[in-house]
């Protein structure tokens, strides 16, 4: 019997706290932070940091206790080299922290009600494809803190929280950027299309210049990649299991022979920025095989079959997932979104950066407390949003034309789903083209709402109307008049070339019609007549290759209680409101409290008689 990793055994005190100094570096630059974790939790290591806190990993040692008593079957495999020991120890006793900081600092509202309102989600899912909280806390101190008059000081100056959630490995993006499609992976046909579709372009002019911009292969003189050795079985498997990583994994820099990079996704103008406030991760995942011959001279010739194929829009290298890949990821965000809108709950932030995979690739949806508000502009007279360029991407056209105090009202029965599965259907062309769908370089929604009319076309009257039926007055007159002069500009639906059917396709050919269809029934202009996620679930894509259709088979699914912004308005109701949920969630730290209480109760009835003598 193979013996799992030693623990040091130390004794801990389960309400006491340690403090660690974790080094962050991002863009160059170097961050410290604070760590103060519970006694169960031994800090391993930075994993990234954002604009709302940062997140380390972690040794959980209830988890490492509950390993030696019962490992996994799969650890006693003898054929496990020593590394692959390690991974599977790490992923059965790792977790990562996310620290919430600073809630308080400014005064701003939002702050601690995004915050509260995320916890209170991760502490009710519980789901295979959406990330939960396993604990969550507000660290006490050392065991000499635990005074009534330390806790009570605690309760009314904490400005900090912890969320404690399962360790995955990468972000959908991070997977994407490792993948480099290169000249010699070309289909047969893709070539001659891409050339068509130049031609097209530029009869078309400016006005579908912008979307209509297709991946060309670039000419690249000796690229330095590492590549890793693996056969074509292994590519064409597929992904059930961790060792298939052929396609996916962290972000790798390609270089030629003078030092020029070939960027990744996170290299687009407008991306940079939003990149770096998203968590990123502290593993780097295996780069796509690549060769290491340079140029391209066409599909099937020269030295250059290895040089990565980019696209004119982006200058990008393509990012495209192989069909296995992009099904099995597929089914688990229909999944994962699916419950989340049988709590219910809408995400709308959905995009790769919010996509979290392990290395099996299981996948979870993250980041629930980050709906980012919307606005108006009335200097240039058209809707304008504050959401960074990266979101604006997946961004449905309805939550681009949101006014800042207006609810939620143009949701109803028929449209709940429509925001999220507009985003899903934006991920899942990226997966299958190599490059986002409606991309552009402009800030805000009218920007984007120009680019999804090139590539769709004008919205019909009616979808204009189902998306505006619910604005108030003022706001539905803005949003129809900005529409219907955009719609001005915007091509005609039957003049659109190429249609959004031609620019579904994967520079390996390996397409799928009902994926097409799939994805094209995602991104309808009316959010009614998208397809509902039971509907998606049960498409020919999935259902012939066998994937179950059901979403909550343990049925776990429940109404989350949403914190009124009402009800913590002000610094100390919204302490006092994260304070019970803590309380709920460690009972022990009640009892103790409780016990703190008595006892300085009965102290000052013994000053107090002790006075009266």
């Amino acid at each position: 019997m193979t013996q799992p990793l030693p623990l040091s055994t130390i004794l801990r005190h389960p309400l006491a706290s340690k403090r660690c100094m974790m080094i962050f570096h991002q863009n160059g630059e170097e961050t410290m932070e604070l760590f103060e974790l519970l006694s169960r939790y031994e800090a391993v290591g930075p994993i990234g940091q954002g604009s709302y806190g940062y997140v380390c990993s972690a040794r959980d040692n209830d988890l490492v206790e509950r390993f030696q008593a019962k490992p996994p079957e799969e650890y006693e495999d003898a054929s496990l080299t020593l590394e692959e020991r390690e991974e599977v120890y790490d992923t059965n006793t790792l977790v990562a922290i996310k620290k919430l900081r600073q809630l308080f600092e400014n005064n701003q509202p939002r702050m601690w009600l995004c915050a509260t309102r995320e916890i209170q989600l991760m502490m009710a899912f519980q789901h295979d494809n959406v990330m939960s909280a396993t604990d969550f806390f507000i660290p006490l101190g050392g065991v000499e803190m635990m005074t009534y008059d330390s806790i009570l000081q605690l309760q009314h100056t904490f400005d900090g929280v912890y969320v404690v959630m399962k360790k995955m490995d990468y972000t959908l993006r991070e997977v994407l950027d490792s993948t480099i499609v290169t000249a010699a992976e070309l289909a047969p046909g893709y070539e001659t299309w891409l050339r068509r579709l130049r031609l097209l372009m530029a009869n078309c002019g400016e006005v579908n210049a912008d979307v209509s911009s297709t991946p060309t292969p670039v000419r690249a003189s000796r690229l330095n990649v590492k590549a890793e050795a693996q056969g074509e079985d292994q590519a064409a498997a597929a992904p059930h299991s961790s060792t298939e990583q052929s396609r996916s994994g962290g972000r790798e820099d390609v270089e030629d022979e003078a030092g020029a990079t070939v960027p990744s996704s996170l290299d687009y103008p407008v991306a940079a920025a939003a990149a770096a406030a998203a968590p990123t991760n502290d593993h780097d995942a295996p780069v796509a095989k690549t060769s290491t011959d340079g140029g391209f001279e066409g599909k099937g010739g020269g030295d250059d079959e290895g040089a990565p194929v980019c696209c004119p829009l982006t200058t990008v290298a393509l990012h495209s997932l192989t069909r296995d890949y992009r099904k099995f990821i597929l089914y688990q965000i229909f999944r994962g979104v699916g419950y989340l809108h049988l709590c219910p709950v809408i995400h709308r932030d959905l995009k790769p950066e919010n996509i979290m995979l392990d290395r099996s690739y299981g996948t979870r949806i993250t980041d629930f407390g980050q709906g980012r508000d919307v606005g108006l502009n009335a200097t240039t007279d058209y809707v304008q949003t504050v959401l960074d360029n990266c979101t604006q991407w997946y961004a449905a056209p309805e939550t681009l034309t949101v006014a800042i105090n207006s609810p939620m009202g143009f949701i109803d029965h028929d449209s709940f789903h429509g925001v999220d599965v507009w985003s899903i259907g934006c991920i899942a062309a990226e997966m299958l083209i190599g490059r986002p769908l409606f991309y552009t370089t402009s800030m805000g929604g009218k920007s984007q709402l120009l680019s999804i009319f090139r590539v769709l076309g004008e919205p019909s009257a009616s979808a204009i109307e189902s998306i505006a039926e619910y604005r108030d007055k003022e706001t539905r007159e803005l949003f129809m008049n900005s529409v219907k002069k955009l719609v001005k500009t915007a091509p005609p639906s039957n003049t659109i070339t190429p249609t959004l059917a031609e620019l579904l396709r994967s520079p390996y050919g390996d397409e799928d019609e009902d994926e097409v269809g799939l994805i094209i029934d995602c991104l309808r202009w009316d959010p009614r007549e998208r397809i509902t996620i039971q509907a998606a679930l049960q498409n020919p894509f999935f259902t012939k290759d066998g994937y179950d259709p059901v979403i909550d088979p343990e049925d776990t699914a429940k109404r989350v209680p949403s914190v009124r912004p009402e009800d913590i308005s002000e610094p100390v109701s919204g302490r006092a409101f994260l304070w019970n949920l803590f309380l709920e969630r460690h009972p022990e730290v009640k009892e103790l409290w409780n016990s703190l209480v008595a006892k300085h109760e009965e102290e000052l009835k013994v000053k107090k008689a002790a006075a009266d003598t």
